[in-house]
């Protein structure tokens, strides 16, 4: 499993404490060390791979800054010219493993997240590992407990041919107004999107070439 670290924010969020060229996932926010770091510490365990950093490249020399600090490994960090959101940055990285005849499991996070429970992550890897492995392309979603509009909505349905704690996405809903928000916390079973995926390089694939030709063939 390789993990692929989009670091690519603009830093606009949380201006002016995070900017344009030292956004949010390079400062310590929440502990000693910053977001992006501790991103990349976390996912030190077994079957875990090096991972492959996507980032500005205007940032590189802060990425390898905060690697070395750590003492921390990558095997690449893959630099684009300009932001261009999650789908093309995945793309770029899928179609690379594919040339170098690679098809791996690719897990798919955002640099900014905060994540506390080490164990719980795990244990969602695993019940996530076994249905990629058979071809699925899962997506993390965290229970919606409150509206929130700056979200997207994933509305799941059980489905007997997954595997034991995964479900199947039946809706998606980009950041709806504050009364869909409400809607949807009141009727439950809607996940928040956490932006972080599981997928086979190839598999992934077979979504922008069918669906966004743009991304496939820029």
């Amino acid at each position: 499993m390789i993990p692929v670290i989009l670091s690519g924010g603009s830093g606009s969020r949380l201006w002016p404490l995070s900017r344009k060229q030292f956004p949010k996932q390079f400062l310590a926010l929440t502990g000693e060390h910053t977001l992006f770091q501790q991103t990349l510490e976390r996912l030190v365990f077994e079957g875990m791979d090096s991972p492959i950093v996507v980032c500005n490249k205007d940032h590189r020399f802060i990425v390898n800054e905060q690697l070395s600090a750590r003492k921390l490994e990558s095997q690449r960090i893959l630099m684009e010219p300009f932001g261009r959101n999650t789908a093309p940055a995945v793309a770029l990285t899928a179609m690379m493993l594919v040339n170098e005849g690679r098809d791996e499991l690719m897990l798919v996070l955002p640099a900014d997240h905060v994540l506390d429970d080490q164990k719980a992550l795990q244990r969602a890897l695993a019940l996530a590992t076994v249905a990629a492995e058979r071809g699925e392309m899962v997506l993390f979603g965290v229970p919606a407990t409150r509206p929130e509009t700056g979200y997207g909505y994933i509305k799941s349905t059980n489905d007997s041919l997954l595997p034991e704690g995964v479900s199947r996405v039946q809706q998606f809903v980009e950041k709806p107004d504050e009364k869909r928000a409400v809607e949807f916390v009141k009727s439950g079973g809607y996940f928040w999107n956490s932006g972080m995926f599981l997928f086979p390089a190839r598999r992934f694939l077979e979504k922008p070439k069918k669906h966004d030709p743009d991304i496939y063939h820029p």
